[in-house]
């Protein structure tokens, strides 16, 4: 068969036609495959998410950057063949790489799921995994890494266990409501107070706790900060498993879920019980104090007021004829006055501890004829009746004879304060058992028993008609307590009521050491007053005068002087016996000048005496070292002063 040049050239156009075609598809696909591989290349490149291939062997045969970085391998050890998934995996979640494994095949792909991955270092990361398979020899999986998000979420529950913990273990109480009110937590603490179940307690249960008298307001303040999502500080009084009414103060504050949605209320409530009771106790103290204010200005004024007007009648031109009458209105109101600023001064020293006993074997009743005898002058003014019965026994107590002597004069004094002119008084003491019971009572207005449990409280005082004008500052019976616990006994008094007159018990241990016999007054010294020259030393002109005035008309040389220096002067041609001097003078003051006259050895036979309105146990230590031998106060008592210098 001839074919012509013409058909074998057509022939040949149609075959480099198809074949020209052919080509230009293969150059298509090639086209659409490098562009395939280029976005399955670009889709490898993603930072955030890990992209790897793995064979049946689970080993990695391919990975992008991002599990690379994640994982710390570089592409040389994916190259080498090195990343092996079930080295990667640690022993513990071999059990989680089986499952996913198991379910990759039987359905193709693997739910997402969280486990820990090895690090190149050996370090450890979170990572969340999803898997499908590609053919029957090759899988994908992605993998996110969630290490940070773990690491909160361990935090989180690190921080609510440790909230846990912390509330649990509280003394607090500690508390949480939902935006209604009903409470969601509360403290183990709530069960041990209250004795029920936190099942009884909440929602709602804890309102049953509160007092009747405070409930309204404190749930009325819960309630509006709740609605207005504001701090909530209130307290409260709730009622314990015992019975007791503790007070509660609570504290707290709105809070907010991760969305800003308010979620109720978290707060704490304390046990302030011992705070009110305290708070309680000092508004009383400062209202015993006010009253104590008013008081001593009260019984100030009172006795000057007579003062006064004696003065005003003795300055009259005929008034030396009233003298005599007017001398013991003076004496009475001025005693009155001292007592009352010597039991100021002696409570203060005792309540800052600064008084000590001088304590040894005392004759209880010396001490209680003493107190007697300093007394009478008050109860023969008010025509009272006192019976006296001290046992025959000698009742032996280890005490100071001076304190026990104010313990009992105090008491009396009390006595006769609030009994009615012409009334009785009753001073007993026997033995009980091994204690000294020293009793004063009286038939006079009584005590009521609302003042009973504070009677001897600082300032304590009961206003009645019926009392007499000088009432006292409220501190005698609070000095009498206080002296007779630092002799180790006690006081108690009792009383029928009003008008039914009073009964004080002094309980003192006895000493198991017999007295000396020894009275522990004073000894009676024979005064030779002629033997004597006294210098006085007082800038206050008028005081060093009077008492000059007094010196004198007892025979005494005396001489006065009102600076130290001129004490210093006058010693040496003058030369005293005494020297009475004031501390608090200007310039030179008492102390130098003392210690100055020590100084010379020529004069150590002068008998110094500090006559003072200083009168504090620092004071009295002060005098003693600058070298003074005597500490009295102002006024001084002239019967105290001239038996000391007697006895000099």
């Amino acid at each position: 068969m001839l074919v012509t040049v013409t058909e074998t050239t057509e022939l040949v156009r149609a075959r480099a036609h198809e074949v020209e075609k052919i080509r230009f598809k293969e150059a298509l696909a090639e086209q659409a495959l490098r562009e395939s591989e280029q976005r399955f290349r670009q889709a490898l490149e993603i930072e955030t998410v890990g992209i790897i291939f793995f064979n049946s062997e689970n080993r990695i045969t391919e990975a992008n950057d991002a599990f690379l970085e994640m994982s710390g391998f570089s592409r040389e050890d994916e190259r080498a063949g090195v990343l092996q998934c079930d080295e990667l995996t640690p022993p513990e979640w071999q059990i989680t790489t089986s499952r996913a494994a198991e379910e990759l095949k039987a359905i193709g792909r693997a739910v997402p799921h969280e486990k820990e991955l090895f690090r190149k270092d050996g370090s450890r990361w979170w990572a969340l995994i999803a898997m499908k398979q590609l053919n029957g020899n090759e899988a994908v999986a992605y993998v996110v890494d969630i290490t940070d998000r773990k690491r909160v979420e361990r935090s989180l529950r690190e921080s609510e266990a440790r909230f846990r913990a912390l509330a649990e273990a509280s003394p607090a109480f500690i508390w949480q409501v939902d935006p209604q009110g009903n409470a969601v937590y509360l403290n183990q603490r709530y069960q041990y107070m209250f004795g029920r179940s936190l099942e009884e307690l909440m929602p709602t249960g804890w309102r049953r706790l509160l007092h009747p008298d405070d409930a309204p307001a404190y749930l009325a303040a819960f309630e509006r900060a709740l609605h207005d999502r504001a701090r909530l500080r209130h307290r409260v009084r709730v009622r314990t498993a015992e019975g007791e009414w503790r007070w509660l103060k609570s504290y707290a504050l709105p809070w907010f879920t991760a969305r800003d949605e308010y979620a109720g209320h978290v707060g704490i409530s304390i046990d302030i019980t011992e705070a009110v009771a305290a708070e309680t106790a000092l508004l009383e103290a400062d209202r015993r104090k006010d009253e104590f204010l008013a008081t001593l200005a009260h019984e100030l004024r009172n006795p000057l007021a007579p003062i006064v007007s004696a003065l005003t009648l003795i300055a009259r031109p005929d008034g030396a004829a009233e003298i005599p009458r007017l001398l013991p209105v003076i004496s009475r109101q001025v005693s009155y006055m001292v007592r009352l600023v010597d039991d100021l001064l002696e409570i203060s020293r005792i309540t800052s501890g600064k008084v000590e006993l001088r304590q040894k074997p005392t004759d209880l009743a010396i001490a209680l004829h003493n107190a007697v005898e300093a007394s009478m002058d008050q109860i023969r003014e008010k025509e009272l009746e006192l019976s006296v019965s001290i046992t025959d026994t000698p009742l032996i107590v280890y005490g100071d004879m001076v304190r026990l002597e104010q313990i009992f004069a105090n008491l009396l004094n009390n006595a006769v304060r609030y009994t009615g002119k012409g009334g009785q008084i009753w001073l007993t003491a026997r033995q009980e058992d091994y204690k000294a019971v020293v009793s004063v009572k009286d038939n006079g207005i009584g005590i009521l028993p609302g003042m009973l449990p504070r009677l001897f409280d600082m300032f304590a005082q009961e206003r009645r008609s019926g009392m007499g004008a000088q009432e006292g500052l409220g501190i005698g019976l609070n000095l009498v307590d206080r002296l007779v616990q630092m002799h180790g006994g006690s006081v108690e008094a009792s009383s029928e009521g009003k008008d039914k007159g009073s009964k004080f018990t002094v309980r003192l241990p006895l000493s198991e050491i017999t007295a000396d016999g020894k009275s522990g007054q004073s000894p009676k010294v024979t005064f030779a007053p002629h033997e004597l020259r006294v210098l006085v030393v007082d800038d206050n002109q008028d005081a060093a005068e009077v008492l000059c005035m007094l010196l004198q008309s007892m025979g005494v040389d005396v001489k006065a002087v009102d600076s130290g220096s001129v004490a210093l002067a006058t010693i040496p041609h003058y030369l005293p016996d005494v020297v009475l001097m004031d501390i608090g003078m200007p310039g030179m003051d008492g102390n130098e000048v003392a210690r100055r006259i020590r100084a010379q050895p020529q004069f150590n036979n002068i008998k110094l005496i500090a006559l003072t309105g200083w009168g504090q146990e620092k004071d009295r230590q002060l005098s003693h070292e600058s070298g003074f031998d005597h500490h009295l106060t102002k006024p001084v008592n002239f019967k105290v002063l001239t038996e000391l210098i007697a006895s000099i």
